[in-house]
Formats: structure tokens, sequence, C-alpha cells
């Protein structure tokens, strides 16, 4: 292996918080980049990617989930810019409150939606992060 290489390779086995803060960026910018494609239930994939610095169970869960949780955030922000973001909250509520014979507040609708983003970005980083974890461990023992 190249010194180059082995620089690289060590230090992305290191765990501090400079990777957590790279993997929240990555997650977020990975959030709003699948959101404006219209793939938001890959959003696990936006989590994962940001768990992959991360590498340790609660930092990756909370880099995916406050990466996508905030992605979302930005996204219903620049709707509500643009005017259209009230209008579909009164839609959706209206509708899923008709199936269920209830009134539903937006807010709630709001809050539901971006947990939900957060959750899905939380449990993929979990996945990213364990098997980078994985991986690494697998790459050290063949090294020795």
């Amino acid at each position: 292996m190249s010194e180059k290489n082995e620089s690289f390779v060590e230090w992305f086995r290191k765990d501090d918080w400079y990777h957590v803060i790279v993997g929240f960026t990555l997650a977020y910018l990975w959030g709003v980049i699948l959101e404006f494609t219209g793939a938001w239930y890959m959003m696990f994939v936006a989590g994962a990617i940001g768990g992959i610095f991360s590498k340790v169970g609660w930092k990756s869960f909370l880099v995916g989930f406050l990466g996508v949780l905030l992605s979302w955030l930005t996204i219903f922000w620049l709707q509500m810019l643009n005017g259209s973001f009230l209008s579909l909250m009164d839609v959706l509520t209206n509708v899923i409150g008709s199936m269920l014979g209830i009134t539903i507040p937006a807010i709630s609708f709001f809050i539901v939606a971006l947990l939900l983003g957060g959750i899905l970005g939380g449990v993929g980083a979990l996945n990213g992060g364990y098997l980078t974890s994985i991986i690494l461990q697998l790459s050290k023992k063949d090294e020795q």
C-alpha cells in the first residue's frame, strides 16, 4: 500500500468530532439533493453517507437524524418562501383528516414529517456507521 493511501486509511479510522461534522454536512447536502430530485424516500441513503464518517452508534444516528431533519426543514422553508407550503399542508391535512374522520392541525403534520425524515436519516446513518466499522475491522485483520 502506498504512503498516501495508508495516511488516508488512518485518517478515516479516526473517531473524532471532525468526522462527525463532515458526516453531518454530507447527510445534510445529500438530503437536500435527494429532496430536490423528488426522492424523499431515499433519505436513508443520505443518512448512510453521513454515518460512514461518524462510525459510532449514537453519533452516527445523531448525524443522520439532524442532517436529514435540517435538510427537510430547509426544503419546507424554501416552499414557504415560494408560497406553496401552506396550501400543500392544508390539502394533506384535509385528505388525511377525512380518511381518519378527524381534524388534523397542519403544524402536527409538519412535525410528524420532520420526525419521519429524521428517523429515516438516523437509521440509515446507523447502518452506514456500523457497516463502515465492520469493513474497517475486517481490513485491520487482513493487515495483520
